[in-house]
């Protein structure tokens, strides 16, 4: 019986200590989608890169297109290496309807640079499902992410589509 009862604390222990890394699939599917982006940047796939935004900020933004394709061009087989990085998870949940908004971001490595792309996303939006992928990407010299340059908050960057600074 003791043997039992330790092996249960053992067991909730590691749960316990392991946290939200055994449970958190919000960032790991951030992570999975990030890593996409970066792929079809670097093979200059601004048609895939168009498939993760919402119908919200495809319609809200006034250069997405344009934006796309220069960042396309400029990386072409010139991605290194890039590292994750989880920033916020936010949900609204209100009379059965949720809303959940993610932040995160990736350093990318190329030759010459690197960059920072930071990405704000609703995973899930039952109020406006109009809402639901990602909102707005801000794409900027390490440099400038590193001394706020542009921007102070992450709220500062919700602005529908992708930017280039």
């Amino acid at each position: 019986m003791k043997k039992i009862i330790l092996a249960f604390c053992l067991i909730a222990v590691v749960i316990t200590t392991s946290g939200c890394s055994l449970f958190n699939t919000t960032e790991r599917q951030a992570e999975t989608r990030g890593r996409k982006i970066i792929k079809a940047m670097n093979e200059n796939d601004p048609d895939k890169i168009r498939t993760f935004f919402s119908q919200k900020a495809i319609s809200e933004s006034n250069d997405l297109e344009e934006n796309i394709n220069t960042i396309c061009s400029s990386l072409e087989n010139r991605v290194l290496d890039y590292k994750f990085e989880m920033g916020i998870e936010s949900d609204d949940i209100e009379y059965g309807q949720k809303s959940k908004l993610i932040c995160y971001n990736f350093n990318i490595y190329t030759d010459t640079e690197t960059y920072v792309l930071f990405i704000i996303e609703y995973t899930t939006d039952t109020f406006k499902p109009e809402n639901k992928g990602i909102y707005s990407i801000t794409f900027e010299a390490q440099y400038d992410a590193d001394n706020n340059v542009n921007f102070n908050y992450w709220q500062d960057r919700m602005i529908p589509g992708l930017h280039i600074y």
